[in-house]
This record gives structure tokens, C-alpha cells and sequence, in this order.
């Protein structure tokens, strides 16, 4: 996908276009990576993204921009206080994904008050309530022993 980007990118150099997958692609491709390093057992058309293998309920975020944000929506969580939360931010141009939060998605979640559809929390945001996350609250990649 993305060679195919850099190839339409190529092409039209100069008009403005920069072919960005965004949106649902981009949600997905989240998904796929929080499932593919994280084992994270997906569930299909459910209002959590997934389950952790320790059985932490799990919603994954993800955005093509680090200059960027991720958008929340008001919450149906059966268990909101403790749905764990894996923001990853995609480099396109660079090839790499970078996992900008793990921890307990309370501390990031918005509040939303009236008839408020959706709301963005910058990629800066999570970065600093990152670096206050217990350790022990990380979920731990497949194969680290730690």
C-alpha cells in the first residue's frame, strides 16, 4: 500500500495530492498492528476493538500524522474505567509505525458533554500522559519476557 502511494505520489508531484490512507483503512491497519505485535484478539463489529491476552478489554487508535490526532467518540463501553488503550501513530514516508501510548485510556478520553459527536486528543497529548503510565499497566508485545 504504501509503495503504491510513493508510486501515485511520484506521478503527480506538484499538484497538492498526497494520497494519505486515512480513515477506516487506517483503523484497521491500527488493528491488524495491535493484533499481529500485541496478540490481541480482535472482535468483529463489537463496540471494543479487542481483547488483550490478559484479558483486558482493548481499543486501538491510530493516525497518519504525528503532527495529528486521534478521534474519540462518546463511549458505550460496558466497562469504560478499565478499556486499555494502544494509540499508534503511522510514518508513511518513513515505513514505521510508532506506538505512542499504552495505558489506561481514562487518563486521554475526553469528556463529553450535550450533543457532541466526536472529539480529537493530539498525538503531543498522549505522548505526555505516556510518560506517566505505570509501567505495570503496559500490555507487553509477543515475545518480551518482561
Amino acid at each position: 500500500v504504501v509503495e503504491a502511494r510513493d508510486m501515485l505520489r511520484k506521478e503527480y508531484k506538484g499538484t497538492g495530492l498526497t494520497f494519505t490512507p486515512d480513515g477506516k483503512f487506517l483503523g484497521d491497519l491500527g488493528e491488524a498492528v495491535a493484533a499481529c505485535h500485541f496478540g490481541i484478539r480482535l472482535n468483529q463489529g463489537k463496540h471494543i476493538d479487542g481483547h488483550s491476552r490478559c484479558g483486558r478489554e482493548v481499543q486501538v487508535k491510530a493516525t497518519g500524522s504525528a503532527r495529528g490526532a486521534f478521534q474519540f467518540r462518546p463511549s458505550d463501553y460496558h466497562n469504560a474505567e478499565n478499556v486499555h488503550l494502544l494509540a499508534f501513530v503511522f510514518d508513511w514516508d518513513n515505513h514505521n509505525v510508532e506506538l505512542v501510548f499504552n495505558g489506561p485510556e481514562k487518563m486521554v478520553r475526553p469528556d463529553f458533554k450535550g450533543d457532541v459527536r466526536s472529539k480529537n486528543v493530539s498525538v503531543a497529548r498522549l505522548r505526555r500522559a505516556a510518560k506517566t503510565v505505570d509501567a505495570a499497566w503496559h500490555l507487553q508485545p509477543l515475545g518480551d519476557a518482561n
